[in-house]
């Protein structure tokens, strides 16, 4: 079995505290779109075709180059094995074994065992009675050495890992097939060479799976397993928190033929629910934590249809923010997965991902071809191989707006960071206001960020600096830290009640003088946040022992003393040796630099300077910006307006190389690495205090060198912090923002996979039976390079007199005879002799003003192709009689507010799959009113409709004023269909070719007409018509006309324009 890894990352990170791993510093999935719709699994890659009876497939970076690797064992063999990913794109396998002697191989999984930061191997062998696990000596995942964890194991054919006793160390837990036992190994040193076993369960008849989650929220390691002879489902609570006392809990004792059983919130209720399986009856279900407490359960059907299922994985598959399952079955030889359709696990709908795979016995979920989606992997027992099919599901932009209110009373907010801080399963903020000298955190009342109440945690932490949060005392909830600066203050306060309710203050340090950062990190490795701060007016960096584990007692270590003005300081595993060193930004140095915990016990450190010519250093942040597998460094510059990026040349952190981002960015003021537009690379944000702005900067290509900037949002004063965070549940990033002087907000990300904007091409008044321009339409792709063409499927437009009074079906045919879309040709200008009609509307079947366009499926001039936006044309034709109908005029909206079925829509042109819209505000033309061609109310030769277009108004013409100076009176500009307003817009002659006669160019308008005429004396003044060149019709462009009759003798030309 396995769980969408990334996300129980971030998850636990927002809750608690987080080991930073070389990737982005925040991740999550992108939010695809809201309506039930198919992932187009449709291309299939194989890893490895020789492969019998797969086990688990475990997908972990074993060699540490920034890609997924997969780690499996293949029982029929014997066999131990990894699959480099060689290319990063899942096109290019190479099998690595690392024991071909492991006797009935059965299932294995990764994690540091020995603590050194690289990815070691655990596995389990049911026939050879053994657990082991295999050390990566250096880092690579060629060089291995195997050490046994347990030579008696009772015939394991479940293993998983996790710190069981709280002490900062991988434990393994296994379940054993033959002596029906749930035990768990004690790495009792940590380095995993001394191993103690416990055991846990001595009747749970044939585990068929076991793994590790805090079930009962109470900060401890519990153990989930199923049993296929008992028929059960179970969970196994850590009493003391130790590993030494244990109680059972039964979730299901009628789950015949149990396979599997994953802890995962599936309701976003904010406790662990059971996804589970049993073979013997077809069934797929999951089982509500009703109480929150893991005591009561419900049980809920997902499929009961799918016959011999072998193992079940949960992931967010398509991006919406819930998660969803994905299944393998040996019955109906099918990998499938069931969407969770509205997120609480109520409703699902199954989708097969892959039929006629012979004897589907595992699968996985993990992004393989680094695309920031998720893909599937499964193995198969007839087929001996390992296969993966490739999400082919279109990206999406990330574009932020409007801004949200949290709170406007929090005077001076200085600090915000994201957390479910009573959780019931939805974000809450919490954050520090330097002014108000306050510590507040903000309910999300409903999930949805539109409702915020503020809870007062501390109001007199003199001057606040810095906020955040985690699990301090190991009880299971968050809880919060701070520094105050005035206060010279580093303290935590305990989340009592779990619920956010109720608080009491802990002081770990009163004399820290200019406090101003701090961050929670296990520096010591011993399983318990520690803590670590900067004093800017003590130029230095200090962390302090959480002693008992609980927070009530604190050791305080130095170390530097020589950070002038240190701002910033944040824990990460910067040489990815698998413990906590500490990254620093001190100001006045203009210094970013990382300390190394040499000996992993916080007693020893090395400074490393990433850089000393950053002009006020203000914050840093750690990501792998390249994709190469190492941590990288981001930081900003205050003073000289600069967001930079450095390289770990080295990949240990001793050679780092500088690389501009943006150096332009005014006082920049915080940074984060993120995902924002999720596909598979770490993107920049960052917020500009003075230069009161958010943006993220777009990592194109992934590598670093080409970045482009997307602003969130606009007029944010004084943004101190900016963070980014799934307020809405909707599976995106939006950003949350400490503003000053506006306290806290944030902005919703409304990205989409496509985007259609709207503007104005209608003119103040149009003529009867004359076609009049209403809107251009821009429709871009908003994916990335390589992904699917689109294709628009159907245009909703809304017609009204004005605005929020929509016509009748009636109405609408009276003034309008029809209505047109064109496609451009290409130049962006409305040409139409150039460009294609491709719809006409003669009648209007309007609902609420509203017509629907159905668009015709796979056709090319509606495909659309990323880095080639298309242009459409909406014009409108209006009635014979138009400007005697009440109303005499109307406007158009082109609707891209609302959700499904209430906006435009567009489609995965291969797959026919209904698309994301990015949100764009509603764009109606302007209200036209239809005029009668004859209309001269002043009786100056020049019709109302003309005044009205080009002077406002119906007399507001003089006609033999020339307002623009080229030449031509106001009348003579009317007659030729020019501007009046612009000199370089008169009707002239453009050019004369004289190849088979004679041909000359000039500009046309549509609705005048023109005549050729020749002489060869203009002495004379006579002026000779050509035939079959008088009164042709202009093509509102490039026109000509031609003399097929020319002689060599020299003549004049000459062009007559008139109004029909």
């Amino acid at each position: 079995m396995s769980i969408d890894r990334a996300i129980c990352l971030i998850s636990r990170r927002i809750r608690f505290a987080a080991i930073l791993l070389p990737s982005c510093a925040a991740f999550l999935l992108c939010a695809q779109p809201s309506f039930s719709a198919e992932i187009p699994f449709t291309s299939e890659h194989s890893a490895a075709s020789t492969i019998t009876n797969a086990g688990d497939l475990h997908p972990t970076d074993v060699d540490r180059d920034g890609d997924i690797d997969l780690v499996g064992t293949a029982s029929a063999s014997d066999t131990v094995f990894w699959l480099e990913n060689v290319d990063s794109a899942g096109t290019n396998w190479i099998e690595h074994v690392l024991d071909a002697a492991f006797s009935g191989a059965s299932a294995a999984v990764t994690g540091d065992v020995d603590r050194d930061g690289k990815p070691d191997i655990v596995a389990a062998a049911v026939t050879g009675d053994e657990i082991a696990w295999w050390r990566n000596t250096d880092g690579s995942g060629t060089n291995w050495i195997k050490y046994v964890v347990d030579s008696a194991a009772g015939g394991p054919g479940s293993v998983s890992v996790g710190d069981v006793n709280g002490d900062g160390a991988l434990d393994v837990v296994g379940a054993a097939i033959m002596s029906n036992e749930i035990s768990w190994l004690q790495n009792v040193d940590g380095t995993g060479t001394n191993w103690t076993k416990h055991v846990v369960a001595t009747n749970f008849m044939l585990p068929s799976s076991v793994s590790v989650a805090d079930m009962d929220d109470d900060g401890d390691t519990d153990i989930v397993s199923s049993a296929n002879g008992a028929s059960t489902l179970g969970w196994f609570e850590n009493m003391d928190g130790s590993g030494t006392n244990w109680t059972a809990h039964n979730i299901s004792t009628s789950l015949f033929g149990a396979v599997a059983a994953v802890a995962i919130d599936i309701d976003r209720d904010g406790d662990r629910d059971i996804v589970g399986a049993g073979a013997a009856v077809n069934k797929v279900a999951w089982w509500e934590n009703a109480d929150g407490a893991a005591t009561l359960w419900v049980e809920h059907a997902i499929s009961v249809t799918f016959t011999q299922v072998t193992e079940i994985a949960v992931a967010d598959l398509d991006a919406d923010g819930d998660f969803d399952v994905v299944a393998a079955g040996t019955g109906m030889n099918a990998i499938v997965w069931w969407e969770n359709t509205d997120g609480s696990g109520a409703t699902w709908v199954e989708w097969t991902i892959r039929s006629g795979y012979g004897g589907a016995l595992r699968v996985s979920v993990t992004d393989l071809d680094h695309d920031g989606d998720r893909d599937v992997v499964g193995s198969a027992l007839s087929l001996n191989d390992v296969t993966w099919w490739e999400n082919r599901t279109i990206h999406r932009s990330a574009m932020h707006g409007p801004k949200w209110s949290v709170s406007s009373n929090f005077n001076g907010a200085f600090a915000v960071a994201p957390i479910d801080l009573d959780r019931d399963g939805d974000v809450d903020l919490c954050g520090g206001a330097y002014t108000a000298d306050t510590v507040s955190w903000f309910e999300n009342l409903d999930s949805m960020g539109s409702t915020w109440t503020q809870h007062v945690v501390a109001s007199f932490f003199d001057g606040v600096y810095w906020v955040r949060s985690a699990d301090m005392d190991r009880d299971g909830d968050a809880d919060l830290v701070g520094a105050a600066g005035w206060a010279n203050d580093i303290a935590w306060w305990e989340n009592l009640d779990g619920s956010g309710n109720s608080w009491t203050q802990r002081m770990v340090d009163p004399l820290f003088l200019g406090a101003s950062c701090v961050d929670a990190s296990d520096v010591d490795g011993d399983g318990s946040m520690d803590l670590i701060g900067s004093a800017s007016t003590w130029h230095r960096l200090a962390w302090w022992r959480n002693n008992d584990g609980f927070g009530t007692a604190w050791t305080q270590y130095v170390i530097t003393t020589n950070l002038q003005s240190a701002l910033f300081v944040r824990g990460a595993d910067i040489d990815l040796d698998g413990d906590a060193d500490v990254l620093a930004a001190a100001g006045a140095a203009n210094k970013v630099a990382w300390f190394e915990n040499t000996d992993g016990t916080g007693t020893n450190w090395l400074e490393h300077v990433v850089t000393a010519s950053l002009s006020f250093a203000r914050a840093a942040a750690v990501a792998d910006i390249d994709r190469d597998g190492d941590m990288d460094v981001v930081a900003v510059g205050q003073w000289t307006d600069d967001v930079v990026w450095f390289e770990n040349t080295d990949r240990i952190g001793t050679v780092w190389t500088m690389h501009d981002i943006d150096m332009s960015f005014h006082d920049a003021y915080s940074i984060e690495s993120v995902d924002m537009d999720c596909d598979g690379d770490c993107d920049v944000l960052a917020a500009g205090k003075e230069g009161h702005q958010v943006a993220w900067w777009e990592n194109q290509g992934g590598s670093g060198t080409n970045w482009i900037k997307h602003a969130v949002g606009s007029s944010l004063p004084y943004s101190q912090h900016a963070v980014s965070v799934d307020l809405d549940r909707d599976g995106d990033f939006d950003v949350a923002i400490a503003e000053y002087y506006d306290g806290m907000t944030w902005l919703e990300n409304r990205g989409g996979q496509f985007a259609m904007l709207a503007s104005n091409m209608a003119a103040y008044v149009g003529l009867e039976s004359q076609s009049h321009a209403m809107l251009r339409i821009t429709m871009t792709h908003r994916g990335q390079p390589g992904d699917t063409d689109e294709e628009l499927s159907e245009m909703i437009l809304l017609f009204e007199e004005a605005g929020g009074d929509p016509l009748t079906s009636v109405e609408a045919d009276a003034l309008i005879e029809d209505l047109h879309l064109y496609v451009d040709n290409g130049n962006g200008v409305f040409e139409p002799a150039y460009d294609t009609l491709f719809v006409t509307l003669s009648s209007f079947s309007l609902s609420n003003g509203m017509e629907r366009i159905v668009l015709p499926d796979y056709d090319e001039s509606l495909q659309v192709v990323h880095g080639t936006p298309h242009i459409y044309f909406l014009v409108a034709n209006l009635a014979v009689e138009a400007s005697a109908q009440s109303p005499d005029r109307f406007r158009i909206t082109h609707l891209t507010e609302g959700g499904p079925g209430e906006t435009s829509s567009a489609e995965d042109r291969d797959n026919d799959l209904q698309l994301a819209l990015e949100y764009a505000t509603n764009r109606p033309s302007r209200i036209i009113v239809a005029i009668s061609r004859d209309t001269d109310t002043d009786a100056d030769l020049i019709p109302d409709y003309w005044e009205q277009e080009y002077f406002g108004g119906p007399t507001n013409a003089a006609a033999g004023i020339d307002e623009d100076m080229d030449g031509e009176s106001n009348y003579r500009e009317f007659v030729a269909d020019t501007d009046p307003w612009r000199s370089a817009s008169f009707l002239e002659i453009i050019a004369i070719s004289n190849m088979s006669g004679s041909a000359i160019y000039f500009m046309s308008s549509a609705s005048r007409v023109y005549s050729l005429n020749w002489s060869d004396d203009l002495s004379a003044g006579i002026w000779t018509n050509i035939t079959g060149q008088t009164n042709r019709a202009g093509t509102g462009g490039l026109d000509l006309l031609s003399d097929p009759d020319a002689v060599s003798t020299m003549r004049f030309y000459r062009i007559e324009v008139s109004v029909p």
